[in-house]
């Protein structure tokens, strides 16, 4: 609540800062921005720690007083001296933790006072009892941070044989999350292997490891495309190697002005001008929403960055692209052609993980006990010992008390074998538990048991508030789980639109957000960044309209525009915009008439056409062979156009409104002869109008073709020094040299306007950000009233604040060991004090980009194995439920010795039409590279399985018992295209095996599509 009250511009919390204040006021301010630095807003926070990092005058009004404070005589502020001091220190720290280079720079001098302070009340104040111990142990914090950024600003190159314990050459907090020139020329970083068994030595060793091997796993594929690419240039007549990892566009040009999409501001990019590339965007992975693209005109010693923000498939269907730039570019060195190169690797998850990472410390790390430590001595959940009642039902029994072993309920009771009873009781009573379950052994069976269980005995009697987070790898695997969780609880929320679900659907946060009723505070305050936004983008568009105007160099430029670039003493001298008007058009030499009285009187038109209007209009509107109809033309908008010329002097308008009087007028012309025979309907007064309009017709060309004249001078070269003395008196310069003044002060304008823009643009991203957070502080007002949110890891990550913000105290992760270790901290927060991960480290461990890296550095090795390598209790399901003996055999003992077949699968039916239940197939055709999307296909291999599917539907088998997989999504998309050719196939499912987990049918068709040459099996080596 208190970010929202301060949030809100109209309270000018942060023009306090501008002020100066008495020391009361200093100890609430710094007490109010204190708790502030303690929430987890972030961009709230940079906003308002930004007013006091860059507020010199703040600081060094800090600073006095602090000086002051051992001859401070007021009682209750002695008293509350101590408390004043480690507020300081609190919004110290996260200046530092923010803008650690700005904080070096600023607050250096405030913390070495706040030193002396603390140690003169030491030394010689009797009456000031401060317990300085925590408060110097702080200060000694900050600055070894200060003085580690000026001795470790260089990287090693040279890092072989990396020990565990060697020192890091820089705090990973200062690398860019993005890649460097400097990345793309140094093939060694600085890189200490993941470890597989045992405890890290601290939360910043562990951090370090994990944010290096990360950001390498993105960027060694880049560096290496890269690489690739200016190595084919320069050898250019030799034969060229196949680029891997990075997708070359040339020609890219871009539109220097921003466009407005998903309430952030990009740039719209032509990447195929001539159409050469012939895309499918419905299935190509291309440019994708958050890919990561390098720009450059020098082969890449030096590139910017872009995002891709906007995936419309209309602007690529017309070669365009919409991107944010993540550097500022001034607009003029985007005028280039340029070559860009687009990372194959997903940037969008590493960089939500990497945020996260370098966010993260020792205050705030999650469950630092077992992730850091690797304590294998389990304790029960702090929320649990604190219950007053521990007392839980299960299945109608007859109450426990859940954390008195010899109380619970037997495992025939609760339905579960051996060892999910044994799982099912530690996820309920350890504060870690680790859950593996082989396939079929019903590890999301046991998951949902859990879940059900804590939601029926916390949540229900309202002994936890705060949501249970359930995270998954995949849509997919989320997708699946919330079916099943929404089976027994409608109370849940799904974070992200990317649900394939009809039943899910209806639980997106989309949804929720429908029915909620916001605060009177909360409504305010949206309200107010909502309106500051909407006025800069408008402010944006005009200034964009007027720079418009002027490039394209139109017209005479409004007055009060062009005052923006003309000198202060000048802006005066055009006291109105008709004194204005008549500098750059009283020429006695061209106009035989006076144009400003001209401009000034209107009335001429305006009387002809009203006496039209005010004739037979039946006669005149009449369709007849003398065509004396107005063909639609309206005279009320001929006088409103000749309006707009009197103000804006365009070019157009004045040639526009001369076209139509000279229409006006040739359409009269038989109207008139018609009228000299029919003596009542002409006057003398229409005759004497319509000479007065040929004469306004007249003097409209002789404007035109003087602002046309003039107007060609904006190419004319002049010495802008020329302009340092003029006559007090304008007016005495010639025609010529008025006009190229006119010039002089209009380019000043465009540069002013630029300048203004680029401002305003910046603090339309800024605010945005601001907005963003802000509407998560809206969710979590809606989201803290749920039992269940759910997310992939990706979405944990990338909401962060809202997790902050929800306090969990348990999280559920499924796919648990198939998810980056760094990608699982990502999802936790300091509040989680019951964590359960379940999974199989023995089926799919995490993918990296990298081979090396998994290899050698053990970055494929998740926080689920090296829980289980590092001897930490976990349970492991034994009783497999779907697969018939001959297949579970292929598994066992092999991998997993003690699983065991339950007596259902013995007996199953064996499959008609063949000799056995189980086939591996040989062949030597070779499989094909589907380049659009950077998979694979294998024609034979997919003819050969659709074909078996007719076979096996000629069984009698429905298509709803057969699902065809493959390890490619290229091949996927090959089957799907032959299913079409045979209706009798509808309803087989056709899926890639990464989709298909935790799913099964009775007969699955596998394709592994890899068959080369060389022998390369891919990903399965």
């Amino acid at each position: 609540d208190i970010v929202f009250v301060i949030c809100n511009q109209s309270n000018g919390f942060v023009d306090l800062f501008k002020q100066n204040k008495d020391p009361d006021w200093l100890f609430l301010l710094m007490k109010i921005t204190a708790k502030i630095c303690k929430t987890d807003f972030l961009v709230s926070k940079q906003l308002i720690l930004t007013e006091i990092c860059w507020n010199s005058v703040f600081i060094d009004h800090l600073k006095s007083y602090i000086l002051t404070t051992p001859t401070e005589k007021n009682k209750n502020r002695q008293s509350n001296l101590e408390e004043f001091f480690d507020n300081c220190l609190t919004v110290c720290q996260s200046i530092t933790d923010l803008f650690l280079k700005t904080a070096t720079e600023s607050l250096s001098s405030l913390i070495i006072c706040l030193r002396m302070a603390l140690s003169d009340i030491k030394n010689n104040c009797i009456n000031i009892k401060i317990n300085d111990t925590i408060l110097l142990d702080k200060i000694t914090k900050i600055l070894n941070r200060f003085e580690n950024l000026n001795s470790n600003t260089v990287m090693k190159k040279d890092n072989t044989n990396i020990l565990q314990n060697e020192t890091p050459p820089e705090d990973f907090r200062v690398l860019s999350i993005y890649p460097t020139p400097f990345d793309m020329k140094y093939q060694r970083p600085f890189l200490r292997p993941n470890i597989i068994k045992g405890a890290y030595q601290s939360v910043e060793h562990y951090l370090d490891v994990q944010f290096r091997l990360l950001r390498e796993d993105f960027i060694s594929p880049l560096r290496d495309g890269i690489k690739c690419y200016i190595e084919n240039n320069k050898n250019c007549h030799e034969g060229r190697k196949r680029i891997n990892n990075i997708r070359i566009y040339r020609d890219i040009q871009f539109n220097k002005e921003k466009v407005f999409v998903q309430d952030k501001l990009g740039y719209l990019i032509n990447f195929n001008k001539n159409k050469k590339l012939k895309i499918n965007w419905d299935i190509s992975k291309r440019l994708m929403y958050g890919s990561l693209l390098l720009f450059t005109v020098n082969e890449f010693d030096d590139f910017f960055i872009g995002i891709v923000l906007g995936r419309d498939k209309r602007y690529l269907e017309n070669g365009q692209l919409i991107i944010e730039l993540i550097s500022d570019i001034h607009p003029d060195m985007l005028t280039s052609s340029f070559t860009m190169a687009e990372s194959e690797v997903y940037f969008e998850p590493y960089k939500c993980a990497m945020q996260v990472l370098q966010n993260l410390n020792a205050n705030n790390f999650p469950m630092e006990k077992y992730i850091i430590s690797a304590c294998n001595k389990i304790e029960n959940p702090s929320y649990l010992k604190s219950l007053p009642v521990k007392m839980f039902k299960i299945n109608d029994e007859i109450p426990f008390n859940v954390l008195n072993d010899s109380d619970w309920p037997k495992q025939e009771k609760l339905g579960l074998d051996e060892m999910q009873y044994k799982a099912f009781k530690a996820a309920l009573t350890n504060e870690l538990t680790v859950i593996q379950g082989p396939p079929g052994t019903g590890k999301t069976f046991i998951g949902l048991k859990i879940i059900k269980t804590i939601i029926q005995n916390l949540y229900q009697k309202k002994e936890l508030k705060n949501p249970i987070i359930v995270v998954c790898n995949t849509n997919h695997a989320l997708d699946q789980f919330m079916e099943g969780i929404i089976k027994f609880t409608k109370n849940v929320v799904r974070i992200g639109g990317q649900t394939k679900s009809n039943i899910v659907k209806g639980y997106t946060l989309k949804n929720a957000t429908k029915n909620y009723r916001k605060s009177f505070d909360v409504f305010k305050t949206i309200r107010s960044a909502t309106e500051i936004i909407e006025n800069i983008e408008h402010e944006i568009t005009h200034l964009k309209k007027c720079k418009e105007f002027i490039t394209q160099n139109a017209g005479i430029l409004e007055l009060s525009l062009l005052k923006n670039g003309m000198p202060i003493e000048y802006q005066n001298f055009f006291s109105s915009p008709i004194k204005y008007i008549s500098w750059l058009f009283c020429d006695n030499n061209y106009f035989d008439f006076d144009p400003i009285q001209f401009i000034q009187n209107q009335q001429l038109i305006t009387e002809f056409f009203q006496n039209e209007k005010n004739l037979d209009v039946k006669n005149i509107t009449e369709t007849d062979d003398d065509n004396l109809h107005y063909e639609n033309e309206d005279p009320d908008m001929v006088f409103k156009q000749q309006d707009i010329v009197i103000y804006s002097l365009t070019l157009k308008s004045v040639k526009d409104i001369c076209d139509t009087t000279i229409k006006m007028l040739d359409n009269l012309k038989p109207k008139r002869r018609k009228r000299q025979y029919n003596n009542h309907y002409y006057t003398n007064n229409y005759y004497t109008n319509y000479e007065k309009l040929e004469t306004t017709c007249y003097r409209l060309e002789r404007i035109y073709n003087h602002i046309n004249q003039m107007l060609k001078l904006v190419d004319y070269n002049i010495n802008s020094n020329s302009w340092n003395t003029l006559p007090e008196d304008l007016f005495k310069l010639k025609m010529k040299d008025r006009w190229l003044l006119y010039f002089h002060w209009v380019n000043a304008t465009k540069k002013g306007l630029d300048f203004k823009i680029l401002n305003l643009e910046n603090n339309y991203n800024n605010r945005h950000k601001q907005y963003s957070e802000l509407k998560e502080m809206e969710n979590i007002d809606i989201l803290r009233k749920k039992y269940i949110v759910a997310m992939t890891t990706t979405g944990a990550s990338k909401h962060r604040v809202l997790l902050e913000g929800l306090q969990s105290p348990i999280v559920v992760v499924e796919e648990a060991a198939e998810v980056l270790e760094a990608h699982i901290i990502a999802s936790l927060t300091r509040h989680c004090q019951h964590l359960i991960l379940i999974g199989d480290h023995k089926q799919l461990r995490p993918s990296t980009s990298v081979y090396k890296l998994a290899k050698e550095f053990h970055l494929d090795i998740s926080l689920f194995e090296r829980m289980v390598n590092s001897d930490v209790p976990y349970y492991a399901l034994g009783e497999q439920h779907r697969m018939r003996p001959e297949i579970s055999s292929l598994i066992t003992p092999a991998i997993y010795p003690n699983l065991i077949d339950h007596i259902s699968v013995i007996n199953r039916p064996h499959i008609r039409g063949v000799t056995k239940d189980i086939f591996f197939i040989n062949h030597t055709n070779f499989e094909t590279e589907v380049e659009e999307i950077s998979s694979k296909s294998n024609d034979h291999e997919a003819s050969f399985l659709i074909m078996f599917a007719r076979h096996l539907i000629l069984q009698d088998y429905r298509p709803d018992q057969i699902t065809i997989l493959t390890t490619y999504s290229g091949q996927m998309f090959k089957l799907r295209s032959l299913q079409k050719q045979y209706s009798n196939l509808n309803g087989i499912s056709i899926q890639v095996v990464d989709n298909y987990q935790g799913e099964e049918n009775d007969i699955i068709l596998l394709s592994l599509v890899r068959s080369n040459e060389n022998g390369k099996v891919g990903f399965l080596k």
